[in-house]
């Protein structure tokens, strides 16, 4: 079974876009299901069996080492331009998340491998190269002047599945154990070419293919506001990492179609692409329309759990005098996300499971392993 979250989707309000064809039912028209369904009966016994396993996994929040170095709590381009400015040694701000990577890893256990001796070395290179042009010299980095790089000095992780040269390249997978990166994959390349400094790899889920972040080449991945819980996947170990102020920016991917990126970072990621999608242009909040559904009536989902519904109604009062319309949504068609979502990973070209578990070499015997 799969969680489903509230959504608030924007729509410009000069847009044509024929919202009611999607719209399937109104708020007033929609139903619950039977209790006495099959499939919320099941679904009631997976909760039941849920809150007895959660006895044995007690809450646990508040477990990680307080933030003392405010410099960890400074965003990407603010602390870039104090960098280059000389405000800032680069070798102090990659010490200091090296230093929180250290303190919260015991307990979240986020971080595969590490590269903080190079970091540090690449850090002292930026100090050089910043000082050199404060002092009217020549760029020393191939010609290439500190301010045409966005991210100069900004360290950053990587989840382990992308290649990133002389790193683990396991997705997770035991058959894969011992694998590094021949070469940086595009999106790092593009990173390094922006002044980011590499300074650690994420945990996964096995193959990638799970919500929880744990395989048994390097463990489980904690939540850090609550060990009892996972902190989600593919991307687990970066949000952990993130969420820990251990990392400033964070490489991740999602199959499920969804993924966030602060706008400096997804302009280097872009790479060439970036003017297509016109991230400098003004947007203004009073023409935006506000679509919010609180979920649906798919009995065998987990409903959305009561404080994440009272922070999507928070947002929405807090939209509704700024914006143009705010209009609550039910997409029917979500009812059968999960499905939607298994036949678009369907694909007869490509290997079975089976087989990508064994690293196309050969295939496991997935009777046996369970």
């Amino acid at each position: 079974m799969t969680p489903v979250s509230a959504s608030i989707i924007l729509q410009s309000a000069s847009s044509t876009l024929p919202v009611r064809m999607a719209w399937g039912l109104s708020r007033n028209e929609l139903k619950k299901p039977k209790s006495t369904s099959p499939p919320r009966l099941i679904r009631q016994l997976l909760d039941f069996i849920a809150v007895i396993i959660g006895l044995k996994f007690r809450t646990q929040r508040l477990y990680l080492p307080p933030i003392t170095d405010r410099i960890l709590l400074e965003p990407a381009v603010v602390l870039s331009a104090r960098i280059k400015s000389g405000q800032l040694k680069c070798e102090t701000l990659v010490r200091a998340y090296i230093a929180r990577c250290r303190e919260v890893q015991p307990h979240i256990n986020a971080i595969i491998a590490n590269r903080y001796e190079s970091a540090i070395t690449e850090a002292q290179a930026v100090d050089r190269r910043v000082r050199a042009e404060l002092d009217g010299q020549h760029p020393v980095l191939n010609g290439q002047s500190i301010h045409s790089q966005p991210l100069l000095g900004i360290p950053f992780t990587c989840k382990d599945s992308f290649s990133v040269s002389g790193m683990p390249w396991t997705s997770g997978l035991y058959a894969r154990k011992g694998i590094t990166g021949p070469t940086d994959s595009r999106v790092v390349e593009l990173l390094r070419n922006a002044g980011a400094i590499m300074i650690a790899m994420t945990n996964v889920p096995e193959l990638i293919m799970w919500w929880h972040s744990t395989n048994i080449l390097y463990g489980r991945t904690n939540n850090p506001y609550d060990k009892s819980r996972v902190p989600g996947g593919s991307s687990g170990g970066e949000c952990a990492l993130m969420a820990s102020a251990g990392s400033l920016i964070g490489v991740g991917s999602d199959i499920g179609g969804y993924a966030a990126d602060l706008k400096p970072v997804l302009k280097v990621m872009a790479g060439g692409n970036a003017p297509k999608l016109q991230l400098d242009k003004t947007v203004h909040i009073k023409n935006i329309k506000v679509y919010y559904m609180e979920g649906h009536n798919n009995p065998g989902v987990s409903p959305v759990q009561p404080d994440v519904r009272q922070k999507l109604i928070k947002c929405v009062d807090y939209l509704r005098d700024k914006c143009a319309d705010c209009e609550p949504l039910y997409l029917k068609e979500l009812e059968l996300g999960f499905d939607i979502w298994m036949c678009a990973m369907t694909d007869s070209k490509a290997p079975a499971l089976e087989r990508e578990l064994a690293n196309l070499d050969g295939s496991i015997n997935p009777y046996i392993d369970l």
